[in-house]
């Protein structure tokens, strides 16, 4: 599949938004040094100054390809601007949609009644949502409410009331979309909050309290019992393995380490990851068959590779019914013109694990799922079992069955997917767990702690149930999770020209759980999570993409039911620089050259 001179300017275009998306959450000229909640909140919209230990706007990043944000100046005031696109070569994306979030810590001071004013301005707007809620210090939504209005040229100020009694968190989501195919913009000068009547910058910055070791007790791991004495007495069959840190390699090590202990033990049989389903066939396939390699043009972004090669080394020469499999979790739902990631996945499996064998079969499947006709592809896939199976096994062709039961529902456009991200992702771990997970007395599921946690996806920017709480929703007390954090170290990161890079790890601050762990001089500690700790407090996490904050208020009592701490010092081996667009275009090109060589001999 070559790049059309479309796809080009569609790429071209693209860097100069994501340069514009750098600009937007980094950019700092002015530094603040007395705190109020305008700054350390940018309630006023000017992201050339910046406060120590600030909460920057998140930006939901569905959105990020439909606005150019811009800093303007208007008598003597910094204004957020965002312009829509216009004569884009993807239609859907001509119309301007911006979808910012703050969650702000409220004061100590106890109040009665709030008050969220926005200032704004814009044209060609269809609507514009002010969206407020309020939780308390157990992350309990207590309401949530939504304003909707369409400003015009002309400033206006839109305001909400709210009880701001028990409120110890206040999320502000700001929703906007421009008329389709219209030059929008919409303009941001500020989001007032009071509260009784006082502007909240009459009120003291709540910064949360700092984690004593009175909060807290510590068992110490050692070296080949890192989880199993903690395991040994946890009654829950589904653990979730939180990780504060994507891609961090002191994290990834824990990881490996707690999966492998119970492995070898004979207590682990099925392990679940934050990949895609169809993506992950490759990986599993990989560890139970030592004679073959991972092709590395179609896979080149392996997950936890400490993991991975400990249980190929596992599985060598062991019996099918004694080897572990590691499956995602995860679906791709995202669509290019003709064609789906989901469609590109399950092909690039499939030509892989047909190598040498050529099953006309499962070639006529992969030409189908690469061109997006799922009914048909079904029914192939269903009608010719049993070729199918002589080169899938049957844990292969279960994974596959479920991925093209469920790719014509999925395959939605980019927004509705990442929206119904987790509540998919809990469909593909219910199948999987009760469907392949029946023989394995402790299931594993690996991934960052936004999906796998018990209350909150915050500090994620899309605002939904996540994963899991549908988990503990379905089966109680068979489900308990664990957060992994390490006080230091680099992690692999997304830069601004898809590049992934090592990046240094933000230093722990003072107040935070990991700063007080790591002044006690622990080198790897457990802690479990009781009632003291039951309150708002700083401690870490990170996403794919590097971001000015990395520590945010979260009570960690709801969320979890202990903690994995590590003091990483080892960084990655420096060999993480990879040009991600390079190699996907060396991918495409890849499926193209198959594609021909499957015509081709189809007609023979």
């Amino acid at each position: 599949m070559n790049i059309s001179d479309k796809m080009r300017r569609f790429m071209n275009f693209f860097f100069l938004i994501l340069l514009g998306l750098v600009t937007f959450s980094c950019t700092h000229s002015n530094s603040v040094t007395e705190r109020c909640y305008t700054d350390v909140y940018r309630l006023d919209f000017d992201l050339s100054k910046r406060c120590e230990n600030g909460y920057p706007w998140l930006q939901n990043p569905v959105y990020s390809n439909f606005h150019i944000p811009n800093i303007e100046n208007e008598d003597g005031r910094k204004l957020l601007k965002f312009c829509g696109l216009e004569g884009f070569p993807i239609q859907e994306m001509n119309q301007l949609k911006v979808d910012l979030y703050q969650k702000i810590l409220m004061p100590l001071q106890a109040t009665k009644d709030g008050c969220v004013r926005l200032e704004c301005k814009g044209n060609n707007l269809r609507k514009v949502a002010l969206i407020i809620g309020g939780e308390t210090e157990q992350e309990k939504r207590l309401f949530l409410d939504t304003l909707l209005f369409n400003p015009d040229s002309l400033w206006g100020k839109y305001s909400i009331s709210f009880p701001s009694q028990k409120v110890s968190l206040l999320s502000i989501r700001i929703y906007a979309e421009g008329i389709p195919m219209k030059p929008a913009t919409l303009t941001l000068s500020r989001c007032a909050i009071s509260l009784d009547g006082k502007p909240i910058d009459d009120f003291e910055v709540r910064v949360p309290f700092p984690v004593t070791e009175e909060e807290y007790t510590t068992i110490s791991l050692n070296v080949g019992d890192i989880g199993d004495s903690i395991f040994s007495v946890c009654p829950a069959k589904i653990i979730g393995l939180c990780e504060s840190v994507h891609r961090s390699s002191g994290i990834q090590r824990l990881e490996a380490n707690l999966i492998m202990e119970q492995v070898h033990h004979g207590r682990t049989k099925l392990i679940l990851i934050e990949r895609s389903l169809e993506s992950s066939l490759a990986y599993n396939h990989y560890i139970h068959h030592e004679e073959v390699d991972l092709d590395t043009v179609l896979f080149y972004d392996a997950p936890n590779p400490f993991l991975l090669e400990e249980l190929r080394m596992f599985n060598a020469g062991r019996a099918e019914e004694e080897q572990v499999s590691i499956l995602g979790i995860d679906y791709e739902y995202e669509k290019a013109d003709s064609h789906s990631y989901c469609g590109d996945m399950l092909f690039d499996f499939l030509v892989w694990v047909n190598t040498g064998k050529q099953s006309r079969a499962v070639n006529q499947l992969a030409e189908l799922v690469v061109s997006g006709e799922w009914y048909q592809a079904n029914g192939l896939f269903k009608g010719r079992k049993a070729e199918m199976l002589e080169i899938l096994s049957g844990e292969e062709y279960e994974c596959i069955d479920l991925v093209l039961r469920y790719a014509q529902k999925i395959n939605k456009d980019r927004v509705g997917g990442s929206i119904a991200r987790d509540s998919m992702m809990f469909e593909r771990s219910r199948f999987l767990i009760e469907h392949l997970g029946y023989n394995s007395e402790r299931i594993f599921l690996c991934g960052q702690v936004s999906h796998l946690n018990l209350a909150s996806s915050y500090p994620n920017p899309i605002d939904v149930k996540p994963l899991g709480k549908a988990l503990k929703d379905r089966y109680g007390g068979e489900y308990m999770c664990y957060l992994l954090s390490v006080s230091s170290g680099n992690t692999e990161r997304y830069g601004q020209d898809f590049k992934i890079e090592d990046r240094e790890l933000q230093l722990t601050p003072e107040g935070s759980l990991e700063y007080s762990l790591m002044e006690r001089k622990y080198l790897s500690v457990y802690v479990p999570i009781t009632r003291k700790l039951d309150r708002l407090l700083l401690t870490r996490w990170g996403g794919l993409f590097q971001l000015e904050q990395e520590f945010y208020p979260m009570n960690l009592y709801s969320r979890y039911n202990g903690l994995f701490f590590v003091t990483d010092t080892v960084l990655n081996t420096p060999k993480r620089n990879t040009d991600i667009m390079v190699k996907d275009i060396n991918r495409q090109k890849y499926r193209k050259k198959i594609m021909c060589e499957i015509l081709s001999n189809g007609k023979k």
